[in-house]
């Protein structure tokens, strides 16, 4: 493999269409989203190339430090801000949020 990719790792999205108010336009977009015919064609893909594929649960990694493991709601300051009230660690919230799920399966990979 040229680009040595071992793994994809995803978060499970679970009820991701339910409940959202983004405006009109934005919620019919997500609302059309097929997202159970991306995850299959994903994993095809993955499997077809000799990659694992793992889906795992989002379950508070939007709160959680990615640096120190501390969990507040009060670290997401806004949309796309995390900001941790024990360490400090300022990042994307989106960032933070992938890191804790990498770490979900491989807890060594992401260090202070």
């Amino acid at each position: 493999m040229a680009n040595k990719i071992g793994n994809v790792v995803i978060g499970e999205i679970k009820e991701i269409k339910q409940n959202i108010d983004l405006g009109k336009i934005n919620d019919q977009n997500i609302q059309g989203m097929p997202w159970g015919l991306f995850k299959q064609k994903l994993r095809f893909k993955c499997e077809y190339y000799g990659i694992n594929f793992r889906e795992v649960d989002e379950n508070k990694t939007s709160i959680t430090c990615a640096k120190c493991g501390y969990k507040s709601k009060k670290n997401r300051k806004h949309r796309g801000l995390f900001v941790c009230e024990r360490c400090g660690f300022v990042a994307n919230a989106d960032v933070n949020g992938a890191l804790n799920i990498l770490k979900k399966v491989v807890p060594n990979a992401v260090r202070g």
